[in-house]
């Protein structure tokens, strides 16, 4: 599972439009840097440069979320 981190709008009619924030799955990567997948809200597919989007394991924070961190948790040094 990918989560873009970039807008891109679809030039050419093979290509896919990517969504900041939105999640993709990539089925093959090109020897060129572009990626072929599909967009898991949509449902289309297509090609879309590599390098807009970031593998997502379902953990991270969502693009522009901020987390908020526990300063009260003991920490032990051995």
């Amino acid at each position: 599972m990918f989560r873009a981190v970039f807008e891109y709008a679809a030039v050419q009619k093979d290509e896919l439009s990517l969504r900041r924030g939105e999640l993709y799955t990539v089925t093959e990567r090109c020897h060129d840097g572009w990626c072929k997948g599909q967009s898991v809200k949509t449902g289309q597919t297509g090609v879309f440069p590599g390098n807009y989007v970031k593998e997502y394991d379902g953990k991270q924070v969502s693009l522009g979320e901020t987390r908020e961190v526990d300063t009260h948790t003991a920490v032990s040094y051995t």
